[in-house]
């Protein structure tokens, strides 16, 4: 059996027994803590969805309305996409809680909801290589992820934008010409639904692509400032964009991922330090991860550095992890360090929720639940990949250096 069969098989029985863990638990307890997976706010389902459909029917998404201006802080890609399901209801005048009931709201959510899923699973599929029942019991392992049921309740545009993204890498080195095209709009749409998928295109710069860079410059400019042009203010929105941007980011502060992160610290001097930190390392992570020869270590300091990163990462950002974490399990030539990562895979995705009270202190929070835990194993992925880059480095210049030397 080869090294990749072998993790992957691991992968995919912890997960599956780890669902099974979960599934138990929920049954014997409906109203415990497992519940928070999916639908933990009875008053709140698909709003993501539903909230945006309200923003965009009037074709005025960036102005005063339902939600304030602070949720108004989408690229108008989002808002387009949307906008048909929109025409569903009334949700000009009416509030969309008081809409999603409506047959045809939930089943335009549902819709989406497939459509998205859908290109995220077949390209997961895709991406994994194997015969066919290995490609198969990895995406339904995947599907056991708390991370995957989560997105499922927000019904959030992100799992549009990771969709997108796994386009872009599945396909930009492809060697037909229109599907390395396709590969970089996968990566221009991915960008303009969520922004900062945007940092996958320094891989074209690593290889020196400088043509295909160029297109997907243009790409994301187009798919950026076009669809301004469908709403009524046109390019004069922007402005109230970049207000409506400044006044979330300092409304949603923290989240689930972060590498100083409120569900971990209680201190907001420390966390403002920390997201100044990691939006330094964003910028040497992205200048620096070329000199990572393995590919899927490449795209995992990718992920991490935009995971953790922004100003607010929520739970369902989560969902980028399975792009590096499918390409670390097709790797042939897994070192023994590797199972280090398999296991901070395996927590960082895991679907099993549980809350810990602990001691009081100052700086930390006196609760440990598995938000926790697992973005402490996205930050313990992020300093081992940093640290086993850098001393790869120094080996291959020391032994450059010796070889000039003699």
């Amino acid at each position: 059996m080869k090294r990749s069969q072998i993790f992957t098989l691991v992968y995919c029985s912890s997960m599956f027994v780890l669902g099974f863990i979960t599934l138990l638990l929920f049954l014997n307890d409906p109203q415990g803590s497992q519940r928070s997976l999916l639908f933990v706010d009875q008053d709140d389902y698909f709003m993501d969805f539903f909230n945006t459909l309200n923003y965009t029917a009037d074709r005025n998404p960036y102005q005063v309305g339902y939600g304030g201006l602070v949720n108004r802080n989408y690229l108008p890609f989002a808002y387009l996409i949307l906008y048909p399901f929109s025409r569903l209801g009334d949700f000009i005048n009416e509030l969309p809680k008081d809409i999603r009931p409506e047959q045809a709201a939930m089943i335009g959510c549902f819709v989406f909801l497939m459509i998205s899923f859908g290109m995220f699973f077949y390209l997961m599929y895709e991406g994994k290589t194997g015969k066919r029942i290995e490609k198969l019991f990895t995406t339904l392992a995947c599907a056991c992820s708390g991370l995957i049921l989560y997105n499922i309740d927000r019904a959030n545009t992100i799992i549009l934008a990771v969709a997108f993204l796994w386009l872009f890498l599945l396909f930009y080195k492809d060697e037909n010409p229109i599907y390395r095209h396709i590969a970089l709009m996968g990566l221009a749409i991915s960008s303009a639904l969520k922004v900062y998928p945007v940092i996958f295109g320094v891989l074209l710069l690593y290889e020196k692509r400088w043509r295909d860079a160029a297109w997907a410059v243009l790409y994301g400019l187009l798919a950026v400032f076009l669809p301004f042009l469908f709403f009524k203010e046109g390019f004069a929105a922007i402005p109230q964009l970049l207000y409506n941007v400044q006044l979330n980011s300092k409304k949603y502060y923290g989240g689930s991922f972060s590498i100083v992160s409120n569900h971990i610290f209680d201190t907001t001097n420390l966390m403002s330090a920390g997201f100044f930190i990691a939006k330094l390392l964003m910028l040497f992570i992205a200048a620096f991860a070329w000199t990572q020869k393995i590919f899927w270590k490449q795209i995992l300091l990718l992920t991490c550095a935009l995971l953790l990163s922004p100003t607010h990462s929520g739970y369902y950002c989560g969902l980028y992890l399975f792009i590096p974490l499918i390409f670390f399990l097709n790797e042939e030539n897994h070192s023994n360090l590797d199972w280090l990562y398999l296991i901070l895979f395996i927590l960082a995705v895991s679907p099993l929720q549980f809350h810990i009270t602990l001691p009081q202190t100052k700086l930390f929070r006196e609760e440990f639940d598995n938000f926790m835990l697992q973005n402490m194993a996205v930050i313990a992925i992020y300093l081992c990949l940093i640290t086993e880059t850098l001393i790869s480095s120094v080996r291959r210049w020391s032994l450059r250096k010796s070889q000039v030397a003699t």
